[in-house]
């Protein structure tokens, strides 16, 4: 099985991440590009891929709970944040695939509590 996730990323029982930066310059400059990506480009890597509907949804799902999350705090819409650290390759993957090894393993249900 070979998934295509990302530009220059796929899946083959595992997932291998292009070691290739994509941002190589500094930034000692003013410019004008965006950092992280959005909510609905996430979305669509996801939904691009060949993974089972259950994964894509899981996956989906989680980022669309801190997009909420983080959209809260920000008190912005939900579709213009910008995921930065979240929005990363190497973050997507991590999320894609606790989504699949949660449906491989057929865990119903993930609870985390942050003690304060």
């Amino acid at each position: 099985m070979n998934t295509h996730i990302g530009m220059n990323t796929s899946m083959q029982t595992g997932i291998i991440m292009n070691t290739q930066p994509r941002h190589r310059h500094t930034h000692d400059h003013s410019h004008s590009h965006a950092h992280g990506r959005s909510l609905s480009a996430i979305r669509k890597l996801i939904q691009e891929t060949s993974l089972p509907v259950a994964v894509k949804n899981t996956a989906i799902s989680t980022f669309e709970l801190l997009g909420t999350s983080e959209a809260r705090i920000h008190n912005v819409p939900v579709e213009n944040i910008h995921f930065h650290e979240v929005g990363a390759v190497d973050a997507i993957v991590d999320i894609v695939s606790a989504s699949a090894g949660m449906h491989a393993l057929n865990i119903e249900k993930c609870i985390a509590r942050l003690s304060m």
